[in-house]
């Protein structure tokens, strides 16, 4: 049985440097990354940004004054839930990075609506639970309990 061969110095150098440069990529993609989402009755939008930098809110004239900043807020959380969805994924693809259900987890222990449905079916079709108290994750492992 032959042995596997052995990478030489400037070849691992070369592997990590590359492996730089896609997450490097997958950084900026990632900073790039917006969402929209509208407030349920229709009379706000908002855009966010990655890390739930808030760019734009455009609210109807005929807006509801006595609602309009609960369903803003919530608008809010749903697209900044997206855009952190989006990036994880976007980190997955791009570098083999997955952090995609730590980001759900995080989400479902917050509440969001989405990811709770979300990690729902991911269980239902026999995928991981979605549900895991904070203290459970060693969030450098690569194992995800």
């Amino acid at each position: 049985m032959s042995e596997p061969p052995v990478s030489t110095p400037e070849q691992e150098q070369a592997r990590a440097e590359r492996q730089l440069e896609r997450m490097q990529d997958a950084a900026r993609e990632a900073a790039a990354l917006t969402a929209s989402a509208r407030t349920p009755d229709g009379a706000g939008t908002v855009v966010v940004g990655a890390g739930g930098a808030v760019l734009s809110i455009d609210v109807r004239a005929d807006a509801d004054a006595a609602s309009l900043g609960t369903a803003l807020v919530s608008a809010i959380s749903a697209a900044s839930a997206d855009v952190a969805r989006r990036g994880a994924a976007l980190l997955a693809e791009r570098t083999g990075v997955d952090i995609t259900e730590r980001v759900l987890a995080a989400q479902v222990l917050a509440g969001d609506p989405v990811a709770v449905g979300l990690a729902e079916d991911r269980e239902a079709a026999g995928g991981p639970r979605a549900t895991e108290e904070p203290g459970d994750v060693d969030w450098l492992s690569d194992d995800p309990r």
